[in-house]
């Protein structure tokens, strides 16, 4: 992870319950989520780190999201 920081790599950060941002976001898995539905449409679970270069994403963060 150092070596990537050097480069100019930062790993995106997450927090669940985070809205979906299909931008730097890739839901990969939906779970029901009938007793919070506060927490439709938001992230439940960080299943892959994501990595920005800059302003640009280079690798989406892979996540999981209530419906």
């Amino acid at each position: 992870e150092e070596a990537l920081k050097r480069q100019g790599v930062e790993r995106i950060k997450v927090t669940l319950g985070d809205e979906l941002n299909l931008n730097m976001h890739e839901a990969v898995m939906a779970v029901d989520t009938p007793d919070h539905p506060e927490h439709s449409g938001k992230i439940v679970e960080e299943l892959s780190p994501g990595y920005m270069l800059g302003a640009k994403v280079i690798r989406a963060v892979k996540v999981k999201v209530g419906r």
